[in-house]
């Protein structure tokens, strides 16, 4: 049974900057109490959306964020360690990251964001597919 989320479990956008990169990511930094309870049953009831849009991020150069605190050590109950999103169903957070290159900013930030955001944007809708009673 899905659940709906509270305002601090919905999905963000992350913009970073450092001296080596730029990235744009979305996602739940942190789940509050009742979060992972939501997202988890979201990803095992339905977990192909969420591994074909982190494959799409994948595949041009994207991938989960470590940010947050550490996954679990196992996959909860009542799911199985065989489960095909184990490794989502372990995380207390959930953060793709897509890096952007340097070289397309010379066309201007907000083009290059506005392109992040949409190749990101399949894996920001499986939050709000998933979230919703």
């Amino acid at each position: 049974m899905l659940r709906s989320f509270g305002a601090e479990d919905r999905p963000g956008w992350f913009f970073a900057v450092s001296p080596a990169s730029v990235s744009l990511s979305t996602g739940v930094m942190s789940f509050t109490t009742d979060g992972p309870d939501w997202a988890r049953h979201a990803i095992a009831d339905d977990p192909q959306p969420w591994l074909d849009a982190m494959q799409c991020i994948r595949a041009q150069g994207g991938d989960l964020a470590d940010w947050g605190e550490p996954p679990l050590k196992r996959v909860p109950k009542p799911w199985d360690a065989a489960h095909p999103a184990a490794d989502l169903l372990r995380r207390k957070a959930l953060i793709m990251t897509l890096p952007m290159d340097a070289a397309d900013l010379s066309a201007g930030l907000v083009p290059v964001i506005r392109g992040a955001a949409a190749r990101l944007m399949p894996f920001w809708s499986c939050f709000n597919a998933g979230g919703r009673a």
